[in-house]
């Protein structure tokens, strides 16, 4: 199953759930699941949308990417995992990191994230000027401080395009203090996993059809949306409105 839940609330609680052949690859349940709920979102006006859609490097893919950001307006957290090119794809001076897709300053070292110089347009500046690094590799042993531009205040900056290719060059930079934090929050899917694996005993589910498995995983998250809504009540006070005894007490 391929499941999409919320993150960073109080709560984390899923919003989508899909059933898949197990050959299927995540990129494509993804890409399957999101525009089902994109879809249901926009067209029904709930009141709600996705502004960040996080996944692990499984789903790394230009088509993902594209979809994502492009057609559905989202700003993907997603890990590399593949091949990196060596340089930009338009712009061959310019050098990538082979794990993060970041630019390469004059040294070679991966450039720190530096907000943005507007919309779809990321920014980054020396790594040793925002202190990622304490020395420049081509700094001399006798001039340890040295840097390439010392009268600038960023040193060397690069500005790349999003749009140029939003797979190695996201809205939300890999090397930046958001990416990361927000790609910390995806724990929450193996917390909900590990809750729909144990309360729906699927380990001794012997199921062959396919409307057998959603239905027990529908039921699996029905619940676990209702145990969320009456967590912080008294449970003698739940049952009493659940049965009608308020308003019977107050006719007497």
């Amino acid at each position: 199953f391929y499941e999409i839940i919320t993150v960073g609330g109080p709560k984390e609680l899923p919003l989508f759930i899909g059933l898949n052949p197990a050959n299927t690859h995540d990129s494509i349940a993804s890409m399957k699941a999101l525009s089902n709920l994109t879809r249901f979102l926009r067209r029904d006006r709930v009141g709600y949308d996705i502004d960040v859609f996080i996944a692990d490097c499984g789903h790394d893919g230009e088509p993902l990417h594209h979809y994502v950001y492009k057609d559905l307006g989202i700003q993907p957290v997603i890990p590399i995992s593949g091949e990196v090119p060596a340089v930009h794809p338009i712009r061959k001076e310019l050098g990538l990191d082979p794990k993060t897709a970041i630019p390469l300053c004059g040294a070679g070292c991966p450039m720190a994230s530096w907000g943005t110089a507007g919309e779809g347009r990321t920014s980054y500046i020396c790594p040793v000027k925002a202190g990622k690094i304490e020395r420049c590799p081509l700094a001399p042993d006798e001039d340890p401080e040295r840097v390439c531009r010392p009268d600038q205040k960023y040193g060397p900056t690069v500005v790349l395009n999003v749009a140029d290719n939003p797979r190695l060059f996201p809205v939300i930079p890999r090397g930046s203090k958001k990416f990361k934090d927000l790609y910390n929050k995806r724990s929450g899917c193996e917390r909900f996993h590990a809750y729909v694996k144990g309360i729906g005993h699927f380990g001794d589910c012997g199921h062959r059809r396919w409307s057998f498995w959603i239905i027990r995983l529908y039921m699996a998250a029905i619940l676990q949306h209702a145990r969320a809504w009456v967590e912080s009540m008294d449970a003698e006070v739940h049952l009493r409105k659940v049965l009608g005894m308020e308003e019977v007490s107050a006719a007497a």
